[in-house]
């Protein structure tokens, strides 16, 4: 793969930014960057695909899968990926916190009001952050839960 097309994709794709959580609930991407890569990472193209049927309970379910974020706990179970090729501690050292973010960190931890500071920076930075990144198509429909 063409790594001029994985460094378009991170900007695309806004890969690189955290997620804020608006009042409303809703997500958007941040407008400052929360993290680099510190050097390219491998991209490893699979031709498989997965089919799940969710029963979201409550709104904030919803929110999440539409905006596909999935929980943690069941990302290792889908059949796409391979525990033993995403080991946190061999990728660990590719993304770090951006050196912007880093400051507006310590400033805020500095300053008087440390509480409301870091509040701020998380409004601008991102109240969520990836922990790995999956590149992949997905078909989603959302039904109301009275359907089923």
């Amino acid at each position: 793969m063409a790594y001029s097309k994985l460094s378009r994709w991170i900007k695309d794709f806004h890969l690189v930014n955290g997620f804020v959580v608006k009042t409303s609930n809703e997500m958007e991407c941040s407008k400052k960057l929360a993290i680099k890569f510190i050097e390219i990472p491998t991209v490893k193209l699979r031709d498989e695909s997965y089919f799940e049927l969710m029963n979201l309970i409550t709104k904030l379910e919803e929110i999440l899968i539409s905006n596909d974020i999935f929980p943690n706990k069941n990302i290792r179970n889908f059949p796409f990926i391979k525990n033993d090729e995403f080991r946190d501690k061999e990728y660990i050292h590719l993304i770090k916190p951006s050196d912007e973010f880093n400051y507006a960190i310590g400033k805020a931890l500095k300053s008087m009001k440390p509480f409301n500071a870091l509040r701020n920076v998380f409004n601008e930075y991102g109240h969520l952050f990836p922990l790995k990144i999956i590149l992949g198509k997905s078909l989603k429909n959302i039904l109301s839960t009275n359907c089923f």
